[in-house]
């Protein structure tokens, strides 16, 4: 299982991050590909950090 980066400013992202519902960092990826390799991880929520250069933002998915 993999989980596709599609945003515009994918080619900016200089680490992600997972973080679990307690935020434990699980994952952690710097210098992402498109697609990081989720298969790992459980099925649950997670939030997502996004990092560039000019900072960050966190969304919330699901893996199921």
């Amino acid at each position: 299982m993999f989980f596709q980066l599609v945003a515009n400013y994918d080619k900016n992202i200089t680490n992600v991050e997972f973080f679990n519902g307690l935020g434990k960092r699980i994952l952690k990826v710097e210098s992402p590909k498109k697609s990081i390799n989720v298969s790992k991880l459980n099925r649950g929520i997670y939030f997502v950090k996004f990092t560039n250069n000019f900072g960050y933002i966190i969304k919330k998915v699901v893996i199921e």
